[in-house]
């Protein structure tokens, strides 16, 4: 995480101290604050621009990713890159570090994992969402060639959650490509187009019947047009205390049950969900690097003032 200074804050202090012949020490300790102030302004700025949350495990709970369909010989972790050589190593998209998901040669075999996490009603988000994730696809013989990391939202229907998922399948020229890093972006529009070209198909809701793992395919904005039939996604109202109707409650990627002998990886999954705006970077351990700023600015700060004051 790059660590931003706006030089403007720093000048005037200089000048100060540069400037005055007497009252140096009360200038000296003035120039001080101001130094110190604007090491952790420009830290706080950088944090707020960049709202990268590191995971380095799945666990339970709300607001967390976890385990939440692993089964039957799938698996999900977190692995280290370095080594592994190729495009995987040179090209992950954040460190040497994403997670992993691997099914086994049986039809039942599922590895996902999300967050549980109230992000709003899917009608409110349709103009301004912004999802997008990069995977990774291992060749593996004998396995499914059209399978690659799922993006699924959970909606809740007022009595339980149903699925709208975003398939890189349906919305790529032929099979998902494997040897190489993948970029997928995806807003209200992509996909438009009841073709079966793009976007996502659902497991059923509001009316509408279960795709059943493809078409009909739409985008985010289509399938709000036809959910606003319903009476019950469309009089909902936002609750910050409560779930209501067309809430969407989760975050997941995986691999599905039909997909076999699959081995992949993603990691910089990004969410800008109405009030909800967060990176996650999938870490084997903790990359301390903000602190380790933190701390550097602070010490060149004192380190600095020391070399003034024994001028002085």
């Amino acid at each position: 995480m790059a660590i931003l200074l706006d030089k403007a804050l720093w000048l005037p202090s200089f000048h100060l101290a540069d400037s005055c012949v007497g009252g140096r020490a009360k200038k000296e300790s003035s120039m001080k604050s101001s130094l110190a102030l604007a090491v952790l302004l420009g830290l706080s700025m950088s944090l707020a621009a960049s709202a990268t949350t590191a995971v380095t495990k799945f666990a339970s709970g709300t607001d967390k990713w976890g385990y939440t369909a692993v089964q039957n010989g799938g698996s999900a972790s977190i692995v280290n890159l370095l080594g592994a050589g190729g495009n995987l190593e040179s090209a992950a998209p954040l460190g040497k570090d994403a997670a992993y998901l691997v099914t086994n040669g049986t039809d039942q075999s599922k590895a996902e994992v999300g967050i549980n996490h109230d992000f709003g009603l899917l009608k409110n988000a349709i103009s301004t969402i912004n999802l997008s994730y990069n995977y990774y696809k291992t060749l593996v013989p004998g396995g499914n060639a059209s399978a690659a990391p799922t993006l699924k939202l959970g909606i809740w229907t007022g009595t339980t959650t149903q699925y709208l998922v975003y398939e890189p399948y349906w919305n790529t020229q032929g099979n998902p490509p494997t040897g190489a890093w993948q970029a997928m972006s995806i807003n209200g529009t992509t996909g438009s187009g009841a073709d079966g070209s793009g976007g996502w198909w659902t497991t059923g809701m509001f009316g509408q019947p279960s795709g059943a793992g493809g078409p009909p395919v739409r985008s985010l904005a289509e399938w709000n047009t036809l959910f606003m039939q319903n009476s019950s996604y469309a009089n909902a109202v936002d609750s910050p205390t409560r779930k209501v109707a067309g809430d969407i409650v989760y975050l997941g990627i995986g691999i599905g049950t039909y997909n076999r002998s699959t081995s992949v990886y993603f990691d910089d999954v990004h969410a800008n969900v109405n009030e909800f705006n967060e990176t996650y970077d999938f870490q084997t351990v903790p990359e301390p690097l903000t602190m380790i700023a933190l701390f550097g600015a602070i010490g060149a700060v004192g380190t600095y003032v020391r070399r003034r004051q024994a001028r002085a």
